[in-house]
């Protein structure tokens, strides 16, 4: 198997990460296979400011690999918000490496995912019965909150119920 992550476009794009280094080398090395390149094939390649042309070719590739994500979301391969998380690497290198492109275009694109708006704020009815179920440990802590925020009138109220 190849090595896709060499030279100093991997480089500058392992110092430039904030979170887990293991999800954005997996999520990286997906687009890298999808587009059968290195990282610093895709920076030597399409790097720069006279590389305009090359650089919509690599714009294409993009938002073709971000419509697989969307197929494979719609067939129920991955979920929309792993979909949603493969993206940011592929940004990333080309950020740290000065590749421009239209992000704001490929970020339409992106998987949606379902939208929990259904949920509603928990009533009394809904807290009582956690409460009513839980063990101690969960109490402690719940009542100790109520207790810093200065709710102790409703919280008597509260208890009265309970």
């Amino acid at each position: 198997m190849i090595n896709i992550f060499v030279g100093r476009s991997y480089q500058l794009f392992t110092n430039a990460i904030r979170s887990s280094l293991q999800l954005y080398k997996q999520n990286l090395w997906h687009f890298c296979d999808f587009v059968k390149m290195t990282t610093e094939e895709i920076v030597s390649k399409y790097s720069g400011s006279e590389n305009v042309k090359e650089s919509i070719k690599l714009q294409h590739m993009i938002e073709d690999y971000v419509l697989l994500l969307q197929t494979k979301v719609r067939n129920g391969e991955i979920s929309a918000g792993t979909g949603s998380v493969m993206i940011p690497p592929i940004k990333l290198l080309c950020e740290m490496n000065d590749i421009i492109l239209n992000w704001r275009k490929i970020n339409e694109l992106m998987p949606q995912g379902n939208d929990n708006t259904a949920d509603e704020a928990y009533i009394r009815e809904h807290i009582k019965k956690m409460l009513e179920y839980s063990d101690l440990c969960v109490k402690i802590p719940y009542f100790s909150w109520l207790q810093v925020e200065r709710v102790w009138v409703p919280l008597l109220s509260f208890l009265m119920i309970v």
